[in-house]
């Protein structure tokens, strides 16, 4: 007999995770006074792909900077590898799609050959469901041939031209010029978040006057690092994320135009280039015990609506059951149009014992469980030891509002 659930208003938390507590006595038989409905809801947003621009100075002399925002970027790969949400250690039987790409503006190179992209070597985007070591060294290699110098020795350090230059035309304010910039603009994600930076060991030489060069970034978009060079003297060389001081004249006068509080003189050492993509915190606990079904799983029910065509039984989605006990699709109208509603398999057997004790889950399937996966218990508080744990690409879909609902009991005092 198919039980009854009885149908929770979605909430959502944009930007967000939120739980809200629902009781009903449509769902199952409940021991009277032991166990109520208890349902946890949050929004998980959608992430546009990254694209970091990164204004390199390409002078001769400045090898040492090169070097510098290579391992940087080599850095920022290893640690891409290992997500984090700030709330929830990373697992590795969740997906963690990436997809960034990297373009390398060359400031004193010409206008066929002042940007290096995904175009000209697709290994510049990094674009996996799951981020791997393979791309990872992919991505090492790619960049290190981009950072090479391209411009004839002698021509003039346009970064700020350079800049605004690619800038203006990844935003649309400018058409693409030339069959380079539009294979440059195709080999980018239509929809992205742009990540401007710029690092220069000499005095801009762009023609124009240094207020010319302001640049208008989207409201929620901001330069991630500026390094420019500096006109004192220092006795030693600080870090980067210390190094203050004073900027050339044409920098400094940019820098003010375009309102930057923040950036970096160079020289400077040792610094820590972005932050990986970091994953959204999200409420995966509940603060009653879910009561456990004699097979190991726990008496609980997930629901996600999502901008999908159908439920996609390779990320363990189900079209939900109905009043009789038959799986049917279901459509949900919402603000953004019409979603469907799916079930998410909880894992059974050997799937659910790995999810359950494994933190790698090397027999997981596609679903969530309840874990007790040792690596994964702090990211719930005391009283509710047992995160719902999405494996093999359960939770990948976004954006989605999940419904979590259990039959479940108070905790010991």
């Amino acid at each position: 007999m198919a039980r009854r659930w009885s149908r929770v208003i979605p909430i959502a938390c944009v930007g967000t995770a939120c739980g809200i507590l629902a009781c009903s006595t449509d769902y199952g038989d409940a021991p009277a006074g032991s166990v109520k409905q208890v349902t946890l809801v949050h929004q998980r947003e959608a992430r546009a792909p990254a694209v970091l621009v990164a204004v390199v100075d390409d002078q001769p002399s400045s090898a040492d900077l090169r070097s510098l925002v290579a391992s940087s970027f080599q850095s920022y790969a290893e640690r891409t590898l290992h997500p984090t949400s700030g709330c929830a250690h990373y697992d590795p039987a969740t997906l963690h799609p990436l997809d960034v790409s990297l373009l390398v503006v060359h400031p004193s190179a010409s206008a066929d050959t002042l940007v290096s992209s995904p175009a000209d070597d697709p290994r510049l985007r990094w674009s996996e469901a799951q981020p791997s070591e393979a791309g990872r060294s992919s991505w090492n290699d790619a960049v290190s041939a981009a950072l090479t110098p391209t411009a004839p020795e002698g021509a003039p350090f346009a970064p700020l031209a350079a800049l605004q230059r690619t800038l203006a035309l990844l935003s649309g304010q400018r058409l693409p010029e030339g069959a380079a910039e539009s294979a440059l603009l195709e080999s980018l994600p239509a929809e992205r978040d742009v990540v401007p930076m710029l690092f220069a060991a000499h005095e801009d030489q762009s023609l124009g006057d240094p207020t010319d060069y302001v640049t208008l970034l989207p409201s929620d978009s901001a330069f991630d690092e500026v390094i420019v060079p500096r006109t004192d003297a220092l006795s030693e060389t600080p870090a980067c994320a210390q190094s203050a001081g004073v900027a050339t004249a044409r920098f400094a006068a940019w820098l003010a135009a375009q309102k930057l509080s923040s950036s970096q003189r160079w020289p400077c050492a040792s610094w820590t280039l972005l932050s990986p993509p970091q994953e959204a915190c999200v409420a995966r606990c509940l603060d009653w015990h879910p009561v456990k079904e004699s097979d190991g799983r726990v008496d609980c029910r997930v629901l996600v609506e999502a901008d999908v065509d159908h439920c996609d039984a390779a990320l363990g989605w189900l079209d939900p059951l109905d009043d009789k006990g038959v799986r049917r699709p279901v459509s949900v109208t919402s603000a953004t149009g019409v979603r469907a509603e799916c079930e998410v398999l909880q894992l059974t057997g050997d799937a659910l014992l790995s999810c359950q004790t494994s933190f790698t889950c090397p027999d997981c399937q596609p679903g969530w469980c309840a874990t007790s996966v040792s690596e994964l218990l702090d990211s719930c508080t005391l009283g509710s030891p047992e995160p719902f744990r999405f494996v093999g690409g359960a939770d990948s879909v976004a954006p989605a509002l999940v419904e979590i609902t259990c039959n479940a009991e108070k905790p010991e005092p």
